[in-house]
C-alpha cells in the first residue's frame, strides 16, 4: 500500500510512519510534505500515485483544504488534526475518516479498515490480517471488539453488539441485537476463545449466545434446554445434553 503523508511537524511525521510501518505490512511511504504547494505539485504530476493519502489541516504555507481547492485526490483521505472544528469541512471533501491528535493505534486501525472498501492492491489479504492482529488472540481472552471482514472492507464490532454466534453450512455468522447477519472467517472455537466467558456461552458445537440476549428459556427432552432469542432466530437453538449442565451455573451465576 502506497501512502503519502502530509504533515507539518516532523516529530508527528516520524510518529505516523512507525505507527504505520507497525500496523501495515509491505507498506511504502511515497512522500511526505507539510507544504501545500508542494503537494499541489506532486499530486499534479500523473507519475505520482497513492493508495491513502494522511492529511494534517495546518500546514507550512496554509490548510491541506487549500490542497484539494486545487487538485482532485481520488483516493481515501484520513483527515489528522488537533482541531475537532474541523470535522464537517473534512467529511465535505469526502474524507475516509477524521482523526484527533495524539493519534491512538485502535483509532487509526479503524481508519485504515475504512479505506480497504476503495482499495484493490494485491497484499489487502495481507493488511487486513495485520489490522486484525491483537483483536483475535488468546492473550486477552475478554476483547470489548474486533475486527470482521466483508468483502474487501473491514470494520469493528463491539461486544455488546451480539446476540449469538451460529456456524451452518460451513459459515459462521454473528448476529447483531439490530438483525444483521454478518459472515465471519473466524471458528466457533476461535470466537468463543475471545467473547468474555460471563457475558457469553457456548452452548453447543455450533452455537454461542450473548445473556443479555436471551428472553426465556426452558427445559426439553429430559436434560436439554431450549432458548429464545432476540433478535428471534430461523432455527432452534438449543443447549446439548453434554453442556447443560454448565448452561444452568452459567444462567444462575
Amino acid at each position: 500500500m502506497n501512502v503519502f503523508i502530509i504533515e507539518n511537524e516532523t516529530i508527528a511525521v516520524e510518529q505516523l510512519e512507525r505507527m504505520l510501518v507497525k500496523l501495515i505490512p509491505n507498506i511504502n511511504i511515497v512522500n511526505t510534505s507539510g507544504s501545500v504547494r508542494e503537494c499541489i505539485d506532486w499530486f499534479s504530476n500523473p507519475q505520482n500515485s497513492a493508495d491513502l493519502v494522511f492529511m494534517d489541516v495546518e500546514l507550512s504555507d496554509g490548510n491541506c483544504f487549500d490542497i484539494l481547492d486545487e487538485v482532485d485526490i481520488n483516493v481515501p483521505i484520513i483527515i489528522t488534526t488537533v482541531y475537532d472544528t474541523y470535522a464537517i469541512k473534512a467529511f465535505e471533501v469526502n474524507s475516509v475518516d477524521y482523526i484527533l491528535k495524539p493519534i491512538k493505534e485502535e483509532n487509526l486501525k479503524i481508519a485504515i479498515s475504512k479505506s480497504l472498501k476503495n482499495y484493490r492492491g494485491t497484499d489487502i489479504g495481507n493488511i487486513i490480517n495485520a489490522l486484525a492482529q491483537g483483536y483475535f488472540g488468546n492473550d486477552n481472552i475478554s476483547r470489548k471488539r474486533f475486527l470482521v471482514r466483508i468483502n474487501s472492507q473491514i470494520f469493528p464490532v463491539l461486544h455488546s453488539d451480539i446476540s449469538y454466534v451460529f456456524s451452518m453450512n460451513k459459515s459462521n455468522v454473528i448476529v447483531t441485537k439490530d438483525g444483521r447477519h454478518l459472515v465471519i472467517e473466524k471458528s466457533i472455537n476461535e470466537m468463543e476463545s475471545v467473547l468474555d466467558k460471563h457475558d457469553f456461552f457456548r452452548i453447543s458445537r455450533s452455537c454461542i449466545i450473548a445473556r443479555s440476549c436471551i428472553s426465556d428459556w426452558f427445559k426439553v427432552h429430559g436434560l436439554k434446554y431450549r432458548i429464545n432469542m432476540v433478535p428471534e432466530p430461523d432455527f432452534l437453538i438449543e443447549v446439548s445434553m453434554t453442556r447443560s449442565e454448565k448452561f444452568l451455573k452459567w444462567i444462575q451465576s
